[in-house]
């Protein structure tokens, strides 16, 4: 597989729609993007979760996964006034994403560190692609 020679100037944005998930779980997705090897990154979370105690607590925690990361991460955070449902959250997202590909990630799924490094190459060898779907394993 050719690998594109700007694949690392490519902004990839990964979007997580999170709604009263744990913030042990979110954090454990949010790793996962983290750990990312492509950059540059930008995270984008959208809180579906009005009125639920908790976001305090769960923008600290992904603030202190970011913080504590060597590798540099563009972050926004958003926090719903009501449960607008997964779609329209993710088309919110959308909205406010600076990157070429976006990423859809559920905030109970983890990345593997290179997965984004692998399928860039994929979208630019062939046009005709415009979606993957990655390997999804229960754990």
């Amino acid at each position: 597989m050719e690998v594109a020679s700007d694949m690392p100037k490519i902004l990839v944005s990964v979007n997580l729609v999170v709604f009263k998930e744990s913030s042990e779980i979110i954090g454990k997705a949010v790793t996962s993007v983290i750990a990312q090897t492509h950059r540059p990154l930008e995270l984008n979370i959208l809180d579906n979760s009005p009125g639920e105690g908790g976001r305090d607590k769960l923008l600290q925690t992904i603030r202190k996964i970011i913080a504590a990361s060597t590798l540099a991460v563009r972050f926004s955070y958003t926090a719903s006034e009501e449960n607008t449902g997964f779609a329209k959250a993710h088309n919110i997202l959308i909205r406010k994403s600076k990157g070429d590909f976006i990423v859809f990630l559920n905030a109970d799924a983890r990345l593997h560190p290179r997965y984004i490094e692998r399928a860039l190459p994929i979208f630019a060898n062939n046009e005709r692609i415009a979606a993957l779907q990655p390997k999804v394993y229960k754990v």
